[in-house]
């Protein structure tokens, strides 16, 4: 273990890591801290409970993912664009299966931040494909529709 690297970090590093060994299931609180190297108590300091600390990694990784989605030029085609930051956020969750079905999953009692700023893009999105007359049915209909498949 890296005992350079603060507490926080190897939280933060271990429920990565955990998340994307763990498919199927979350890692516990205790899984959590002692894959860390740390006691209960520091991860209750620096995060308030295990969601705290899962939210906090969904937010780093996804705060990733769009910092790469802004850097990619837009071609001025709306469509084309659409197109492309939906094959963009497919990759997202084929690389990150875990963490993008923690991210979206219902069986959180809340849902992570950076889902709710995709969904937001998302609509943007749409909402600039209405007003040129691109899109047949509501953006909000269709931000739904999306998001179901």
């Amino acid at each position: 273990m890296d005992n350079s690297r603060s507490a926080r970090e190897r939280l933060i590093d271990a429920a990565t890591r955990l998340l994307a060994e763990h498919p199927h299931a979350e890692p516990t609180t205790r899984e959590l801290y002692e894959a860390a190297g740390v006691t209960a108590p520091t991860l209750y300091h620096h995060f308030g409970d295990k969601d705290g600390l899962i939210d906090v990694v969904l937010d780093e990784v996804f705060a990733r993912y769009l910092v790469h989605k802004h850097a990619v030029a837009r071609s001025g085609d709306l469509i084309a664009d659409f197109a492309a930051g939906w094959d963009m956020h497919i990759r997202f969750g084929v690389e990150n299966p875990v963490l993008y079905m923690v991210m979206h999953g219902t069986s959180r009692s809340r849902r992570a931040r950076a889902a709710q700023v995709a969904e937001e893009e998302l609509l943007r999105e749409l909402n600039q494909l209405a007003e040129r007359g691109l899109l047949n049915m509501a953006p909000q209909q269709a931000a739904a529709a999306t998001l179901a498949a």
